[in-house]
């Protein structure tokens, strides 16, 4: 899990940094952790009950939900960033709009630490991406504070870095979550009969 939180944020430094050759084989080796952490997930979750399991999926799907939420209105924030005037009275507006957003995060991040205490492999991880979330969107609002568009922006798009990162941890998640309730639902058919 640790690993594999290095390598994203080794991907997200170089994709800031514009050295996308790095970036890419950055993203790569991180995509190779999330398969290993994604292995572990399988074989620690084989022992789960079935009601655990189902617990984890709503949890799983809650988390899911609000992150993707998240990742529209941060979008949406981005696209009026770059195009209003830092001199604008709507840019007090955006600037409101990104603090809620920090709001959000801490919903997000409380929710992934309740998860990460059930379903402990991704907690490493989760825990990095969260706090880097966090902290992003302080200093996204910041800048807009400071009237600093550039500053945000960068800020803004660290954000849907960490956000698209905890996405990719949760699909792989409700994944494994999901075939395990299939394996248990299978398993009490046949003890059954």
């Amino acid at each position: 899990g640790e690993e594999a939180s290095d390598e994203m944020e080794q991907s997200s430094k170089s994709m800031k940094e514009n050295k996308k050759s790095n970036s890419s084989s950055a993203q790569q080796k991180a995509k190779q952790k999330m398969q290993q952490m994604s292995k572990s997930l399988q074989e620690s979750s084989d022992g789960m009950d079935a009601e655990q399991i189902e617990l984890d999926i709503k949890a799983t799907r809650q988390i899911l939900t609000n992150l993707l939420r998240y990742s529209f209105e941060q979008e949406k924030i981005i696209e009026r960033t770059k195009v209003v005037s830092a001199s604008s009275p709507l840019y007090v507006d955006i600037n409101k709009e990104q603090g809620q957003l920090g709001t959000t995060s801490k919903i997000i991040k409380d929710s992934f630490f309740a998860l990460s205490k059930r379903v402990f492999q991704i907690a490493t991880t989760v825990n990095k991406e969260t706090t880097e979330l966090d902290a992003n969107i302080k200093k996204a609002t910041m800048a807009l504070q400071n009237r600093q568009t550039p500053g945000a922006l960068v800020a803004q798009q660290a954000a849907m870095t960490n956000a698209n990162n905890l996405a990719l941890i949760l699909n792989e998640l409700l994944s494994n979550l999901m075939s395990d309730q299939q394996q248990a639902q299978r398993g009490d058919k046949e003890g059954g009969d």
